[in-house]
């Protein structure tokens, strides 16, 4: 069977005239043959995006369950440094060599800062606030629907999709 591509072209090849202008005679017969075809080459693709989506769920699960075992692992890494720094204080050793690391308790070069959980940031003196700037998408798209011009630097589109139901 023809690719999908070529039986598009075909479908419009259907209606090319003839050398007196006229239709071919046969052309019901031919474009039923050719949407049939195009039927089922649509439903075969149709069938292959559903199985990679179905791939892509499975690979996302999958990937969700690898970040979950990684951040645990990670949170384990963190819980033995915390109890090695703390029993070699408590040893009152600051350095360490081992076979495969040496090992020293450091200051660190910036404090930890805390603020109180459900605390509002803008209570904060200004100098201890960072203001953040995003573009509002939805307003841009809003105001081109409307109409309305858009600032230099700024486009919209309206563009196409297919619906598989």
């Amino acid at each position: 069977m023809a690719s999908l591509y070529h039986l598009a072209n075909e479908y419009l090849a259907a209606f090319a005239e003839d050398e007196n202008g006229e239709l071919p005679g046969d052309l019901c017969e031919r474009l039923d043959a050719i949407e049939a075809d195009i039927t089922v080459k649509a439903g075969n693709v149709v069938r292959f995006i559903q199985q990679c989506k179905g791939d892509a769920e499975m690979y996302s699960a999958e990937g969700k369950r690898l970040a979950a075992l990684a951040a645990a692992k990670a949170n384990q890494a963190d819980r033995l440094k915390d109890y090695l720094m703390e029993n070699l204080e408590r040893a009152g050793m600051t350095k360490l060599s081992t076979d495969i690391a040496t090992l020293s308790i450091c200051k660190n070069s910036m404090p930890s800062v805390t603020v109180l959980e459900g605390m509002d940031p803008r209570t904060l003196p200004a100098e201890y606030q960072r203001i953040k700037v995003e573009v509002d998408a939805k307003r841009i798209g809003d105001d081109f629907k409307a109409g309305k011009p858009l600032p230099e630097g700024v486009s919209a589109a309206i563009g196409k999709h297919l619906r598989v139901r």
